[in-house]
């Protein structure tokens, strides 16, 4: 072979891209990941709902005597029920749920002792209504003077009920003690209510909300800051991929292949075959042909390289996802 030959081409060893060894290992890595992740939380979550025992909590939200606000200087207001004068009137909100991790179901012989939850007012209040005011299930509630009960099939998990209960009071026009609630009778057949005299149930507040204004201030713009550029380099990623490899297609449509017949006119009989990508400036100058654009991935020679289309592109979406949820959280509009 002749020196003029050689300026031409250069035979480099054939290794794969740093971008499909990237993505392969990544998405190798991720499937692995993510296999051992969702196999504990199965083998976890079988052993705690097997191990799970019913547990409904029982908070009062609200505890209000309507008589005691009526009773205002020149304020008149009278309550009635069934036709009689009521004096001393309060309206409890309760609020049940269900905290164990499996379904309740409220039929005798499963879970429950009896066909429902009971509960029994305090000695000197009487029930004279009981009514649900929001259910995630479906339920019915049932009073007595001295009781209330709350029916049901099934109860999922975290599901809540809340019910307002109007109780008279034996005595006095609003004065003393509010009603309190409690089970006189152990309801499940395994596992246990849980009662709160009084339980404000408030919304989780993010940690940077207790910092200090100017700390939490700096830590969001840093946060939306590096969440941004993380995100527009995966954008940025997945297009330019896309981009050289429709450059390169073009390209190989009109060049690919007299530039390989070319390639194989001037080598040796002996030498194996050039790669395109190293030929030397002098051979497009001499065969004014343009140089290529850069290799893509997604190609394989003159062909579209599916595995490395597919594998690439799931690693550059997992990313985007995993960029896309954190920055949403952190901007408010």
């Amino acid at each position: 072979m002749n020196m003029h030959n050689d300026e031409y081409m250069k035979v480099p060893p054939t290794v794969p891209s740093f971008a499909g060894r990237f993505a392969r290992a990544t998405f190798a890595g991720i499937l692995a990941f993510l296999g051992v992740v969702a196999g504990t939380i199965t083998i976890y979550t079988f052993v705690d709902k097997e191990r799970s025992l019913p547990l409904v909590t029982l908070g009062v939200l609200d505890n209000q005597c309507l008589t005691k606000v009526a009773s205002v200087s020149n304020l008149c207001c009278n309550f009635s029920f069934n036709n009689r004068e009521v004096n001393n009137l309060w309206v409890s909100k309760m609020r049940f749920a269900n905290e164990c991790k499996r379904n309740i179901i409220g039929l005798p012989g499963h879970d429950l002792m009896y066909s429902n939850l009971v509960l029994a007012v305090s000695d000197d209040y009487k029930i004279i209504n009981a009514e649900i005011e929001m259910s995630d299930f479906q339920a019915e509630v049932y009073n007595g003077d001295t009781e209330l009960c709350l029916s049901f099939e099934k109860w999922r998990p975290n599901q809540v009920c809340i019910i307002k209960a109007y109780c008279e009071g034996a005595s006095g026009t609003g004065a003393g003690l509010p009603p309190r609630f409690y089970s006189n009778a152990d309801p499940f057949t395994q596992g246990e209510m849980r009662i709160f005299d009084y339980q404000e149930v408030g919304q989780p507040v993010s940690l940077l909300w207790h910092l200090p204004y100017w700390l939490t201030s700096t830590l969001l713009w840093l946060g939306r800051i590096g969440y941004g550029l993380a995100f527009a380099i995966c954008v940025m990623w997945f297009i330019g991929n896309w981009i050289v490899m429709v450059s390169r297609m073009h390209w190989n449509k009109k060049y690919y292949i007299s530039v390989v017949a070319r390639i194989r006119e001037i080598r040796s009989p002996t030498e194996g075959g050039g790669d395109i990508d190293m030929m030397q400036k002098a051979f497009w100058d001499e065969n004014h042909i343009p140089k290529p654009p850069s290799r893509s991935p997604f190609l394989k020679g003159n062909k579209i390289n599916w595995g490395e289309i597919i594998g690439t592109n799931i690693v550059i979406v997992l990313l985007l996802f995993f960029f896309a949820l954190p920055l949403a959280a952190l901007i408010y509009v």
